[in-house]
């Protein structure tokens, strides 16, 4: 991958995301490279998820995209890893980030973050030759629910950094989905969003009807 060939945005940009103006301690400026969408969606999960997980977030991810819809997430392993794949089968999915361009992580991510830089967009808020710390995937979670419109936690058991993605959207007032999963510990976390309030959702077309939007196949 090439990793001088990006562009620095700053926050007072025309070009700079709106919807990260939104969120608490905004990057100053973020790094990017490919071609930012305006519609975004997240989807995120467990990296040790089910086969179940992985299949729901890969046709979820295929589905929202088919419809215009950009899938955001985080490149992890398991449940991101799986999103972005199934977007990029559709239409194009924007990965956040935990260090610059030279940092892919995990490695074996790498061919897929060239493809997703060719058919969406990689973006971060941390310049060349940054160190990645844990702090990082937290500081990540913030721009993925910042920059969408809603969040969809596909997979999560207690604990799983995709329920601070979660919480980081519901400090926003943005919306958070859930899919319902079986009863085992790798779903306690997204049945918990779900007690607390979390929308219940099974399929693309009621993630655009909780949004309101038009679908791109039947313009209705």
């Amino acid at each position: 991958m090439n990793n001088t060939d990006y562009k620095v945005l700053e926050h007072h940009s025309a070009e700079y995301p709106k919807l990260l103006h939104n969120i608490y301690d905004y990057p100053e400026k973020i790094y990017i490279k490919g071609q930012l969408e305006d519609k975004c969606i997240a989807i995120v999960g467990t990296r040790g998820c089910s086969s179940y997980g992985r299949q729901i977030a890969y046709e979820m991810a295929r589905d929202l995209a088919k419809q215009g819809l950009c899938v955001v997430s985080g490149l992890a392993r398991g449940i991101d890893t799986a999103a972005h794949k199934g977007a990029l089968s559709a239409g194009s999915t924007l990965a956040v980030l935990p260090g610059h361009f030279d940092q892919i992580t995990p490695v074996s991510n790498t061919r897929l973050a060239e493809e997703i830089s060719k058919q969406g967009a990689l973006i971060t808020e941390y310049g060349p030759n940054s160190h990645i710390d844990k702090i990082n995937f937290v500081a990540r979670n913030r721009i993925i629910a910042g920059i969408s419109m809603a969040v969809i936690v596909i997979e999560a058991p207690k604990g799983s950094g995709s329920l601070m993605t979660a919480d980081f959207a519901l400090g926003n007032n943005m919306p958070v989905m859930v899919v319902p999963g079986l009863v085992s510990t790798n779903f306690e976390g997204s049945h918990s969003l779900i007690r607390q309030g979390a929308t219940l959702i099974s399929s693309s077309s009621q993630v655009l009807s909780e949004l309101r939007l038009q679908t791109k196949a039947l313009g209705v």
